[in-house]
């Protein structure tokens, strides 16, 4: 057995194992509320306490919001599930990309002053960023198939003298997110 716990959180699902293992062991976390909406598994009792039952996740967004729960959640996956004690391992943790300073010391302190782990390694994904290229690209294509259904003939209604207008850019709605401009002031 390898000294080394891999560890992939995620909302829903988190994949742990140990260091060269071909394939991590997924968990569900969250999985009360897709189980108490089945029809078949609902009786009446579970209808009267389905409103009282409220589900709680560590991650909003690909981001730890809630270490106190994740610290929970980690403890019984490693004791429980691994059966290792975090003491006489190192632990290679997946990040998102963009975490937060704090986030990170919170993780941190979970990890070695709580759990006890000998050192950490953290792991950087992205796989989940979307290049500007594409984005660039799309945002062309959906002008050019606005001028393609402006010029079209097909859309043009005789009654009221007006032709089809498409408006798919969303140029305007991200330059309005828009709170500084930086520019070069050197130049004169």
């Amino acid at each position: 057995m390898s000294s080394v716990v891999v560890l992939d959180n995620g909302g829903g699902l988190i994949k742990v194992g140990f260091g060269g293992e071909i394939l991590l062991q997924s968990y569900l976390i969250v999985s009360l509320d897709k189980i108490l909406r089945r029809r078949n598994i609902l009786s009446p009792i579970n209808s009267f306490l389905l409103p009282s039952i409220s589900l709680l996740c560590p991650f909003d967004r690909g981001y730890l919001i809630n270490v106190d729960l994740q610290r929970e959640i980690w403890d019984r996956v490693f004791r429980g599930v691994l059966h290792c004690d975090p003491t006489s391992f190192c632990l290679l943790l997946v990040e998102p990309l963009f975490n937060l300073p704090a986030i990170q010391r919170s993780t941190d302190e979970v990890v070695f002053e709580e759990l006890g782990f000998q050192s950490i390694t953290v792991l950087i994904l992205y796989g989940y960023l979307i290049p500007i290229s594409l984005y660039i690209s799309i945002e062309l294509v959906k002008v050019l198939q606005a001028k393609i259904i402006n010029s079209d003939i097909c859309m043009y209604n005789e009654v009221t003298g007006k032709s089809a207008k498409a408006r798919t850019s969303n140029l305007n709605e991200e330059l309005g997110q828009v709170d500084t401009i930086l520019s070069d002031k050197t130049a004169k």
